[in-house]
């Protein structure tokens, strides 16, 4: 399959890593420019290590959040994730 990813456990971490690196950014401008305070339910969907929700948890932490990886199973998960939320 095109675009498949065949890491080892250390590649999958560094990868994940990066990715939460790269997109920590983006995630925060997310978080303080569009106002989620009347929604209810967040969902991270795709791959990943559902960081991209952090700093929306952290701003609205009536939000109840969930992700859903296709990773499996997801070898990083993102710093800071609660175990349940």
């Amino acid at each position: 399959m095109a675009g498949e990813f065949n890491f080892t456990d250390a590649e999958q971490k560094i990868f994940s890593e990066g990715v939460e690196a790269f997109s920590a950014a983006h995630a925060m401008a997310l978080a303080a420019t569009y106002d989620f305070s009347r929604h209810r339910h967040l969902l991270d969907l795709g791959g990943g290590t559902g960081s991209f929700l952090l700093p929306l948890m952290q701003r609205y932490p009536n939000c109840n959040a969930r992700y859903w990886s296709c990773l499996a199973p997801l070898q990083s998960r993102a710093k800071g994730w609660p175990e349940t939320r």
